[in-house]
Protein backbone atom coordinates (compact mmCIF):
# COMPACT_ATOMS: atom_id res chain seq x y z
CA UNK A 1 0.00 0.00 0.00
CA UNK A 2 1.34 3.51 -1.04
CA UNK A 3 1.62 6.42 1.73
CA UNK A 4 -1.71 8.63 1.02
CA UNK A 5 0.63 11.88 0.37
CA UNK A 6 2.98 10.12 -2.74
CA UNK A 7 -0.47 8.53 -3.97
CA UNK A 8 -2.00 12.53 -4.49
CA UNK A 9 1.77 13.87 -4.91
CA UNK A 10 2.11 11.00 -7.97
CA UNK A 11 -1.14 11.62 -9.25
CA UNK A 12 -1.80 15.37 -8.72
CA UNK A 13 -4.94 15.15 -6.81
CA UNK A 14 -7.01 12.75 -4.55
CA UNK A 15 -9.21 12.67 -7.88
CA UNK A 16 -6.99 11.71 -9.81
CA UNK A 17 -5.38 8.99 -7.65
CA UNK A 18 -8.94 7.60 -7.40
CA UNK A 19 -8.87 7.65 -10.88
CA UNK A 20 -5.60 5.92 -11.22
CA UNK A 21 -7.03 3.61 -8.31
CA UNK A 22 -9.90 2.28 -10.11
CA UNK A 23 -8.24 1.48 -13.17
CA UNK A 24 -5.87 -0.57 -12.13
CA UNK A 25 -8.79 -2.50 -10.22
CA UNK A 26 -10.52 -2.59 -13.49
CA UNK A 27 -7.09 -4.55 -15.03
CA UNK A 28 -7.28 -6.98 -11.91
CA UNK A 29 -4.74 -5.04 -9.96
CA UNK A 30 -6.93 -5.89 -6.59
CA UNK A 31 -4.12 -4.57 -4.28
CA UNK A 32 -5.42 -1.40 -5.36
CA UNK A 33 -8.95 -1.31 -3.33
CA UNK A 34 -7.07 -0.87 -0.35
CA UNK A 35 -5.42 2.68 -1.58
CA UNK A 36 -9.06 3.08 -2.49
CA UNK A 37 -9.91 2.99 0.50
CA UNK A 38 -7.63 5.49 2.35
CA UNK A 39 -8.13 7.75 -0.69
CA UNK A 40 -11.92 7.75 0.59
CA UNK A 41 -10.86 7.54 4.23
CA UNK A 42 -8.78 11.13 3.59
CA UNK A 43 -12.00 12.74 1.94
CA UNK A 44 -14.15 11.47 5.55
CA UNK A 45 -16.26 9.48 3.02
CA UNK A 46 -15.49 6.27 5.60
CA UNK A 47 -18.63 4.45 4.16
CA UNK A 48 -16.95 3.72 0.57
CA UNK A 49 -14.05 3.55 2.23
CA UNK A 50 -15.31 0.14 4.16
CA UNK A 51 -17.16 -1.12 1.44
CA UNK A 52 -13.41 -0.86 -0.44
CA UNK A 53 -11.94 -2.75 2.76
CA UNK A 54 -14.42 -5.57 2.20
CA UNK A 55 -13.22 -6.24 -1.47
CA UNK A 56 -9.80 -6.51 -0.76
CA UNK A 57 -10.40 -8.75 2.21
CA UNK A 58 -11.72 -10.95 -0.30
CA UNK A 59 -8.57 -11.40 -1.98
CA UNK A 60 -6.15 -10.96 0.97
CA UNK A 61 -8.79 -12.43 4.14
CA UNK A 62 -5.38 -12.51 6.14
CA UNK A 63 -4.06 -8.65 5.68
CA UNK A 64 -3.28 -7.30 8.68
CA UNK A 65 -3.41 -3.92 7.40
CA UNK A 66 -7.10 -4.36 6.20
CA UNK A 67 -7.75 -5.72 9.65
CA UNK A 68 -6.82 -2.71 11.13
CA UNK A 69 -8.64 -0.07 8.56
CA UNK A 70 -11.76 -2.22 9.26
CA UNK A 71 -11.42 -1.92 12.60
CA UNK A 72 -11.29 1.89 12.82
CA UNK A 73 -14.69 1.80 11.01
CA UNK A 74 -16.25 -0.45 13.80
CA UNK A 75 -15.13 2.75 15.70
CA UNK A 76 -16.34 5.23 13.69
CA UNK A 77 -20.12 2.93 13.61
CA UNK A 78 -19.84 3.12 17.39
CA UNK A 79 -18.96 -0.54 18.31
CA UNK A 80 -15.86 0.34 19.90
CA UNK A 81 -14.81 -3.15 21.73
CA UNK A 82 -14.85 -4.85 17.72
CA UNK A 83 -12.73 -1.64 16.71
CA UNK A 84 -10.50 -1.68 19.22
CA UNK A 85 -10.03 -5.43 19.27
CA UNK A 86 -9.19 -5.59 15.21
CA UNK A 87 -7.10 -2.25 15.63
CA UNK A 88 -4.49 -3.94 18.34
CA UNK A 89 -4.96 -7.58 16.51
CA UNK A 90 -4.16 -5.97 13.20
CA UNK A 91 -2.11 -2.78 13.69
CA UNK A 92 0.05 -4.77 15.82
CA UNK A 93 0.95 -7.55 12.88
CA UNK A 94 2.15 -4.55 11.10
CA UNK A 95 3.54 -2.52 13.45
CA UNK A 96 1.09 -0.06 12.93
CA UNK A 97 -0.20 0.13 16.56
CA UNK A 98 1.94 -0.09 19.87
CA UNK A 99 5.09 -1.45 20.04
CA UNK A 100 6.36 -4.98 20.14
CA UNK A 101 6.16 -6.71 23.52
CA UNK A 102 8.72 -6.78 26.36
CA UNK A 103 10.36 -9.96 26.59
CA UNK A 104 9.59 -10.55 30.04
CA UNK A 105 8.85 -14.24 30.42
CA UNK A 106 5.90 -13.42 31.88
CA UNK A 107 2.18 -14.10 30.60
CA UNK A 108 0.10 -11.60 29.46
CA UNK A 109 -3.84 -11.21 31.08
CA UNK A 110 -6.30 -12.50 28.69
CA UNK A 111 -9.05 -10.53 30.12
CA UNK A 112 -10.67 -13.15 31.59
CA UNK A 113 -8.26 -14.60 34.22
CA UNK A 114 -9.21 -13.43 37.81
CA UNK A 115 -6.48 -10.56 38.68
CA UNK A 116 -7.31 -10.21 42.44
CA UNK A 117 -3.75 -10.57 44.39
CA UNK A 118 -2.11 -10.22 41.34
CA UNK A 119 0.84 -7.91 40.72
CA UNK A 120 -0.06 -6.47 37.36
CA UNK A 121 2.21 -5.09 35.33
CA UNK A 122 0.18 -1.44 32.42
CA UNK A 123 2.77 -1.61 30.23
CA UNK A 124 3.18 1.84 28.49
CA UNK A 125 3.51 2.30 24.37
CA UNK A 126 3.40 4.25 22.10
CA UNK A 127 4.75 7.97 22.63
CA UNK A 128 3.68 9.89 25.09
CA UNK A 129 0.61 10.55 24.39
CA UNK A 130 -0.42 7.08 24.27
CA UNK A 131 1.38 6.49 27.34
CA UNK A 132 -1.02 9.48 28.94
CA UNK A 133 -4.33 8.15 27.30
CA UNK A 134 -3.97 4.25 28.37
CA UNK A 135 -2.84 4.99 31.98
CA UNK A 136 -6.47 5.67 33.22
CA UNK A 137 -7.17 1.90 33.07
CA UNK A 138 -4.78 1.09 35.89
CA UNK A 139 -7.85 2.10 37.69
CA UNK A 140 -10.11 -0.68 35.68
CA UNK A 141 -7.27 -3.29 36.83
CA UNK A 142 -6.91 -2.52 40.25
CA UNK A 143 -10.74 -2.30 40.78
CA UNK A 144 -10.96 -6.06 39.48
CA UNK A 145 -8.37 -6.49 42.35
CA UNK A 146 -4.66 -6.22 40.77
CA UNK A 147 -1.65 -4.37 42.32
CA UNK A 148 -1.28 -2.23 39.43
CA UNK A 149 2.35 -1.34 38.64
CA UNK A 150 2.47 1.16 35.80
CA UNK A 151 5.75 0.51 33.46
CA UNK A 152 6.38 4.37 31.35
CA UNK A 153 9.18 6.72 30.16
CA UNK A 154 10.82 8.36 32.99
CA UNK A 155 9.37 11.97 32.18
CA UNK A 156 5.83 10.89 32.96
CA UNK A 157 6.75 8.48 36.17
CA UNK A 158 6.58 11.83 38.63
CA UNK A 159 3.07 13.22 37.19
CA UNK A 160 1.87 9.23 36.96
CA UNK A 161 2.74 8.56 40.56
CA UNK A 162 -0.47 9.45 41.52
CA UNK A 163 -3.38 8.05 39.30
CA UNK A 164 -5.77 6.36 41.26
CA UNK A 165 -5.41 2.88 40.53
CA UNK A 166 -1.57 2.67 40.41
CA UNK A 167 0.51 1.23 43.14
CA UNK A 168 3.87 1.82 41.76
CA UNK A 169 5.85 3.60 38.73
CA UNK A 170 8.73 1.89 37.02
CA UNK A 171 10.90 3.24 34.22
CA UNK A 172 10.69 1.00 31.02
CA UNK A 173 14.15 -0.32 31.11
CA UNK A 174 14.03 -1.68 34.47
CA UNK A 175 10.90 -4.36 33.67
CA UNK A 176 13.69 -7.50 34.52
CA UNK A 177 14.43 -5.96 37.81
CA UNK A 178 10.94 -5.92 39.33
CA UNK A 179 8.52 -8.93 40.35
CA UNK A 180 4.65 -9.31 38.73
CA UNK A 181 2.61 -11.83 37.96
CA UNK A 182 0.61 -10.73 34.35
CA UNK A 183 0.79 -8.32 32.27
CA UNK A 184 -1.19 -5.71 30.22
CA UNK A 185 0.09 -3.85 27.00
CA UNK A 186 -1.60 -0.24 27.39
CA UNK A 187 -2.94 0.33 23.90
CA UNK A 188 -4.84 -2.84 24.16
CA UNK A 189 -5.85 -2.32 27.94
CA UNK A 190 -9.67 -1.49 26.75
CA UNK A 191 -10.06 -4.29 24.85
CA UNK A 192 -8.86 -7.07 27.82
CA UNK A 193 -10.95 -4.60 30.25
CA UNK A 194 -14.19 -5.31 28.19
CA UNK A 195 -14.68 -1.19 28.00
CA UNK A 196 -17.27 0.19 25.66
CA UNK A 197 -18.02 3.52 24.23
CA UNK A 198 -20.77 3.34 27.08
CA UNK A 199 -18.44 2.52 29.96
CA UNK A 200 -15.08 4.33 28.97
CA UNK A 201 -14.53 6.94 31.65
CA UNK A 202 -13.81 10.58 30.58
CA UNK A 203 -13.36 11.37 33.92
CA UNK A 204 -10.09 13.43 34.87
CA UNK A 205 -7.61 11.08 36.35
CA UNK A 206 -4.59 13.50 36.48
CA UNK A 207 -4.65 16.28 39.27
CA UNK A 208 -4.08 19.73 38.89
CA UNK A 209 -0.91 20.72 40.10
CA UNK A 210 -0.87 24.20 42.51
CA UNK A 211 2.10 25.96 42.65
CA UNK A 212 3.03 29.44 44.07
CA UNK A 213 5.68 30.29 41.61
CA UNK A 214 4.01 29.17 38.79
CA UNK A 215 0.93 31.36 40.21
CA UNK A 216 3.37 34.35 39.67
CA UNK A 217 4.84 33.50 36.67
CA UNK A 218 1.45 32.49 34.91
CA UNK A 219 -1.06 34.84 36.75
CA UNK A 220 -4.49 34.97 35.97
CA UNK A 221 -6.29 37.80 35.59
CA UNK A 222 -10.25 38.84 35.74
CA UNK A 223 -11.84 38.91 32.16
CA UNK A 224 -9.22 37.86 30.31
CA UNK A 225 -8.29 33.54 29.30
CA UNK A 226 -5.48 32.57 29.68
CA UNK A 227 -4.89 30.52 26.33
CA UNK A 228 -2.24 27.28 25.47
CA UNK A 229 -1.08 26.91 22.06
CA UNK A 230 0.36 23.74 20.47
CA UNK A 231 0.48 23.31 16.58
CA UNK A 232 2.57 20.37 15.79
CA UNK A 233 3.76 16.96 17.92
CA UNK A 234 6.56 14.94 17.12
CA UNK A 235 7.52 14.55 13.15
CA UNK A 236 8.46 10.75 13.64
CA UNK A 237 5.20 10.07 14.53
CA UNK A 238 3.50 8.30 11.26
CA UNK A 239 0.06 10.85 11.89
CA UNK A 240 1.78 13.80 11.73
CA UNK A 241 1.32 14.60 7.85
CA UNK A 242 -2.46 14.60 8.23
CA UNK A 243 -2.85 16.41 11.83
CA UNK A 244 0.01 19.27 10.61
CA UNK A 245 -1.71 22.22 9.97
CA UNK A 246 -0.27 26.07 8.77
CA UNK A 247 1.02 27.49 12.62
CA UNK A 248 0.35 30.98 11.21
CA UNK A 249 -3.75 29.95 11.66
CA UNK A 250 -3.20 29.08 15.02
CA UNK A 251 -0.61 32.29 16.01
CA UNK A 252 -3.37 34.69 14.99
CA UNK A 253 -5.64 33.12 17.90
CA UNK A 254 -3.41 35.42 19.72
CA UNK A 255 -5.38 38.97 17.93
CA UNK A 256 -8.62 37.88 20.46
CA UNK A 257 -9.09 40.87 22.74
CA UNK A 258 -8.49 39.61 26.26
CA UNK A 259 -6.63 36.65 25.49
CA UNK A 260 -3.44 35.87 26.90
CA UNK A 261 -1.87 33.00 24.90
CA UNK A 262 1.32 30.65 25.48
CA UNK A 263 3.24 28.80 23.41
CA UNK A 264 3.44 24.91 24.73
CA UNK A 265 5.37 24.24 21.44
CA UNK A 266 9.10 22.65 22.05
CA UNK A 267 11.68 20.90 20.97
CA UNK A 268 10.65 21.09 17.11
CA UNK A 269 8.60 23.11 14.66
CA UNK A 270 9.99 26.41 16.65
CA UNK A 271 8.65 29.75 14.93
CA UNK A 272 9.79 33.54 16.21
CA UNK A 273 6.71 34.03 18.18
CA UNK A 274 4.76 37.37 17.87
CA UNK A 275 5.17 39.95 20.86
CA UNK A 276 1.65 38.67 22.30
CA UNK A 277 2.29 35.16 22.59
CA UNK A 278 4.62 34.46 25.89
CA UNK A 279 6.85 31.34 24.54
CA UNK A 280 7.03 28.42 27.21
CA UNK A 281 9.48 26.47 25.66
CA UNK A 282 12.63 27.12 27.98
CA UNK A 283 10.28 26.45 31.12
CA UNK A 284 8.04 23.52 30.54
CA UNK A 285 11.24 20.93 30.15
CA UNK A 286 9.66 18.20 32.28
CA UNK A 287 6.05 16.76 32.19
CA UNK A 288 5.89 18.00 35.82
CA UNK A 289 6.40 21.58 34.48
CA UNK A 290 4.23 21.17 31.89
CA UNK A 291 1.27 19.78 34.31
CA UNK A 292 2.26 23.34 36.26
CA UNK A 293 2.01 25.18 33.42
CA UNK A 294 -0.99 23.68 31.84
CA UNK A 295 -2.76 24.46 35.37
CA UNK A 296 -2.83 28.19 34.79
CA UNK A 297 -4.43 27.74 31.78
CA UNK A 298 -8.49 28.35 31.04
CA UNK A 299 -7.89 26.93 27.42
CA UNK A 300 -5.55 24.88 25.97
CA UNK A 301 -5.80 24.43 22.04
CA UNK A 302 -3.49 21.72 20.09
CA UNK A 303 -3.38 19.71 17.02
CA UNK A 304 -3.69 16.08 18.34
CA UNK A 305 -0.74 16.23 20.86
CA UNK A 306 0.52 14.89 24.15
CA UNK A 307 0.53 18.25 25.61
CA UNK A 308 -3.48 18.33 24.46
CA UNK A 309 -4.39 14.39 26.11
CA UNK A 310 -2.21 15.86 29.70
CA UNK A 311 -4.66 18.82 29.10
CA UNK A 312 -7.65 16.83 28.91
CA UNK A 313 -6.52 14.19 31.25
CA UNK A 314 -6.02 16.78 33.81
CA UNK A 315 -10.35 17.97 33.67
CA UNK A 316 -8.77 21.32 31.60
CA UNK A 317 -11.10 22.54 28.88
CA UNK A 318 -8.95 21.28 25.39
CA UNK A 319 -9.76 22.68 22.20
CA UNK A 320 -8.19 19.60 19.70
CA UNK A 321 -8.13 20.43 16.21
CA UNK A 322 -8.66 17.28 14.78
CA UNK A 323 -8.01 15.87 10.92
CA UNK A 324 -10.52 14.37 8.42
CA UNK A 325 -8.33 11.04 9.02
CA UNK A 326 -8.46 11.32 13.11
CA UNK A 327 -6.74 9.43 15.80
CA UNK A 328 -8.39 5.88 16.94
CA UNK A 329 -9.85 8.34 20.04
CA UNK A 330 -11.60 10.61 17.56
CA UNK A 331 -12.71 8.35 15.28
CA UNK A 332 -16.25 8.11 16.75
CA UNK A 333 -18.09 11.58 14.98
CA UNK A 334 -19.10 14.22 16.82
CA UNK A 335 -17.33 17.40 18.24
CA UNK A 336 -17.39 15.45 22.18
CA UNK A 337 -15.62 12.79 23.12
CA UNK A 338 -16.07 10.22 25.44
CA UNK A 339 -12.12 9.50 26.04
CA UNK A 340 -12.37 13.35 27.96
CA UNK A 341 -15.14 15.20 29.33
CA UNK A 342 -13.11 18.20 29.00
CA UNK A 343 -12.46 17.68 25.31
CA UNK A 344 -14.00 19.65 22.58
CA UNK A 345 -13.42 18.71 18.29
CA UNK A 346 -13.11 20.68 15.96
CA UNK A 347 -12.95 18.45 12.64
CA UNK A 348 -11.06 19.05 9.32
CA UNK A 349 -14.00 19.66 6.89
CA UNK A 350 -11.91 19.15 3.87
CA UNK A 351 -8.25 17.16 3.38
CA UNK A 352 -5.52 19.62 2.58
CA UNK A 353 -7.67 22.75 4.01
CA UNK A 354 -7.68 24.14 7.44
CA UNK A 355 -8.76 27.50 7.19
CA UNK A 356 -12.16 26.87 7.84
CA UNK A 357 -11.25 24.84 11.04
CA UNK A 358 -9.57 27.39 12.61
CA UNK A 359 -11.24 30.06 12.06
CA UNK A 360 -14.31 28.13 13.77
CA UNK A 361 -12.17 27.61 16.65
CA UNK A 362 -11.33 31.67 16.38
CA UNK A 363 -15.22 32.69 16.47
CA UNK A 364 -15.82 30.36 20.00
CA UNK A 365 -12.88 31.77 21.68
CA UNK A 366 -14.46 35.55 21.07
CA UNK A 367 -17.55 33.38 22.34
CA UNK A 368 -15.75 32.01 25.73
CA UNK A 369 -14.48 36.23 26.10
CA UNK A 370 -17.68 37.35 25.98
CA UNK A 371 -19.26 35.31 28.35
CA UNK A 372 -16.23 35.70 30.86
Amino acid sequence: MASLTNMIETCGSIEKAKEYAISMISKGKNSEWLNLSLLFAAEGKYIESKKCDFEYMKYYPDCPRVKFGVGYHYLVEGDFQTGIRMINEGGRACNNFGNQPPQIGKPMWNGIDPLKGKKTLLFGEGGYGDEIINVRFAKNLSDRGASVIVSASESLLEVFSSIEGVNAVVKKQFLDSIYYDTWVPGMGAPWLCGITYNTLSGKPYIQKLQSNIWEKLIPKTKGCLNVGLRWSGLPQFEHEQFRKFPKELMLDLATVPNVKCFSFQRDTDLVKLPDNITDLSSIITTWKETALALSRMDIMISSCTSVAHMAAAMGIKTWIIVPIMAYYTWALPGNKSPWYESVTLFRQNKFGRWDDTLNLVKSELVKEIENE
